[in-house]
């Protein structure tokens, strides 16, 4: 699972506008390596990371 740190239109899904913030993929889209790849990287028509990965954090890590 990843998270948006720049908005952008992804111009592989009908140009869908994501936010600071949201998760990607949306709900019901299954983008290839390669594209999570070009969005991670500098190697999109940004020319900037457009998102991160996120770590998921077992339950057990939380200290309450």
């Amino acid at each position: 699972m990843y998270t948006v740190i720049k908005r952008f239109a992804d111009l592989q899904d009908n140009r869908y506008v994501y936010n600071v913030d949201d998760i990607y993929p949306r709900e019901g889209v299954k983008p290839t390596k390669k594209r999570i790849s070009e969005l991670a990287s500098n190697k999109n028509k940004l020319k900037t990371p457009l998102i991160v990965e996120i770590e998921e954090v077992e339950t057990e890590d939380i200290i309450e």
